[in-house]
C-alpha cells in the first residue's frame, strides 16, 4: 500500500506529516507495541532522530506511550486514527481556504499597486547594449525606434546590425523607425533589403523608415527602442549603456510622442 516513494510523499502531505513521521508509524503499526530501540533499528535510523519522531507522533495523536516492566513502549493509534487526522486536515484547509478568498480583494490592491510601478534595469557596456537587442528578438512584437546608425556602428558594427535585422526578420517582427539620412544609414537600410530578401520577405514588407526634417532633428537626443511595454534609451558616446523602462503609461507617452513626429516626418528617398 505504501511502497511507492511517491504515494507516501501524498499521503504525507495530505496528513500533514514528514515522511519521516508517516514511515516511523508504519513501522510501529507493523511490529506492534515496541520499545523505540527496535523501531530505530528496523528503520535504520539514529535513536536521537527516533525520539524526535515519537514526540511528533504523540503530539499528534499517532503513537502514545506505555511503561512496561522492561522500560517505555510506544503503541500505535489504530489506524481509524489516520481518518481523524485527515478530517482534522480538511476542517483546517477549508477554515484557510476561506481566510484566503476573503483576502484576495487586499492582494489584488497590493498587486496592482507594485504593478503600477515601473520596473527599470540599466544595462553598461556593449554587452548591456546586446542584451537589450536580444530582449526585443524574445518580446517579438513591433519595435518603434529613433535608430542613430552613425554612432550606433562605432559600437556595435554593422556584421552586428545585419546579423540583429536577419534575427528580427526571421522572426517577423516588424520595424518602425523615425532617423536620419546620412551615407551610413542608407548603407545599413541598403544592406538590411538584401537579408529581407534572403529571408523571402519584401524589403519594405517588416520596414517603414521615415526622416526627421532638419528643423526637428534636435527634438531627440540619442537612441531610443519602444517594444512591448518597454522602453530602452541607449547611448553610445561617453558612457556605453542602456536604460530600459518597464511601464505601460511610459511607453504609452513615448509611442505618442512616436506618432507626433512620425506625421511630420518625411518619406524614406534612397
Amino acid at each position: 500500500m505504501f511502497t511507492s516513494g511517491k504515494k507516501k510523499a501524498a499521503y504525507a502531505q495530505a496528513l500533514g506529516l514528514t515522511e519521516n513521521e508517516l514511515s516511523f508509524y508504519l513501522t510501529l503499526v507493523k511490529l506492534g507495541a515496541s520499545p523505540i530501540q527496535r523501531v530505530t533499528k528496523e528503520l535504520g535510523i539514529f535513536r536521537s532522530s527516533g525520539y524526535v519522531l515519537a514526540e511528533a507522533l504523540v503530539r499528534k495523536g499517532l503513537v502514545s506511550q506505555q511503561r512496561k516492566k522492561r522500560g517505555q513502549v510506544l503503541v500505535p493509534e489504530p489506524p481509524k486514527a489516520l481518518r481523524r487526522l485527515l478530517e482534522k486536515r480538511e476542517t483546517e484547509l477549508a477554515k484557510t481556504k476561506e481566510d484566503i478568498i476573503a483576502d484576495l480583494p487586499k492582494l489584488t490592491t497590493l498587486f496592482g499597486r507594485s504593478q503600477a510601478d515601473p520596473i527599470i534595469k540599466v544595462y553598461e557596456g556593449v554587452e548591456g547594449l546586446k542584451i537589450v537587442h536580444d530582449d526585443i528578438l524574445e518580446t517579438g512584437e513591433t519595435m518603434y525606434c529613433y535608430p542613430r546608425l552613425d554612432t550606433a556602428v562605432q559600437v556595435l558594427p554593422v556584421e552586428f546590425q545585419m546579423d540583429f535585422i536577419q534575427k528580427r526578420v526571421e522572426r517577423g517582427i516588424k520595424a518602425v523607425g523615425i532617423t536620419l539620412q546620412t551615407p551610413v544609414s542608407k548603407l545599413i537600410v541598403e544592406k538590411s533589403k538584401a537579408v529581407g530578401n534572403s529571408a523571402g520577405v519584401g524589403p519594405k514588407a517588416l520596414r517603414e523608415m521615415r526622416v526627421l526634417p532638419d528643423h526637428l532633428q534636435e527634438a531627440i537626443s540619442g537612441e531610443k527602442i519602444i517594444y512591448g511595454n518597454k522602453v530602452a534609451y541607449l547611448t553610445y558616446d561617453r558612457k556605453i549603456m542602456a536604460v530600459v523602462i518597464e511601464h505601460p503609461e511610459i511607453v504609452a507617452v513615448e509611442r505618442k510622442h512616436f506618432d507626433i513626429l512620425w506625421r511630420v516626418s518625411l518619406p524614406w528617398i534612397i
